[in-house]
């Protein structure tokens, strides 16, 4: 179940650096931080947000930091996801 969730967070947050309006929505993860997606109104978050709710819906424990991030997001010019 991690493997899946990670991967949706990886395609709900895949971004074009340079582009307008990206990387300004974002949603909840397992450890209730926000993540920043593309868009959130794309089929990629709302994959993502499904894994993470049967993610935590099946009882899994995620590995959380010791706090989130209050990082201003960006896309990233060289990994083409958001961040933080």
């Amino acid at each position: 179940m991690t493997q899946a969730m990670d991967q949706s967070l990886t395609m709900a947050s895949s971004c074009e650096f340079g582009v307008w309006d990206q990387c300004v929505d974002s949603v909840k993860d397992a450890c209730g931080c926000n993540r920043f997606v593309r868009k959130i109104s794309n089929a990629d978050t709302a994959a993502y947000v499904k894994a993470v709710q049967e993610f935590v819906g099946a009882g899994c424990e995620p590995v959380c930091g010791a706090k989130c991030s209050t990082e201003e997001p960006s896309c990233s010019s060289s990994a083409g996801h958001c961040e933080p």
